[in-house]
């Protein structure tokens, strides 16, 4: 059985496909694994957090498997390198983030 992980990320970092079942979502900025890439992640699993709305949850499995994109000219491309991030890759991204925008909060950097 799969364990699935929700993580909380602001609506901007959501880069929204009309067409297509996946829409993309922006990695941190200042991480140690694909600076300035994109992962997909099935429309379904992209939800809105009540009473929150700036804030998206984004749902996958601890066995998921992320490609990364880059955006250029205006596209979405796989990335030449063959770069494929883990679940545990995603989750220590997004709690790094998180981690440094709690300490901001507190004048803690």
């Amino acid at each position: 059985m799969n364990n699935w992980t929700n993580t909380l990320i602001q609506k901007d970092y959501v880069e929204k496909r009309e067409e297509g079942i996946y829409d993309f979502v922006w990695l941190p900025d200042d991480n140690d694994f694909a600076e300035g890439g994109l992962i997909a992640i099935p429309k379904r699993l992209i939800r809105p957090v009540r009473n929150r709305q700036k804030t998206v949850s984004i749902s996958y499995a601890q066995t998921s498997k992320f490609p990364v994109y880059y955006k250029r000219e205006g596209e979405i491309k796989k990335a030449n390198v063959n770069t494929v991030l883990t679940a545990h890759d995603v989750d220590v991204m997004f709690a790094d983030m998180h981690r440094k925008e709690f300490q901001a909060m507190h004048g803690r950097i």
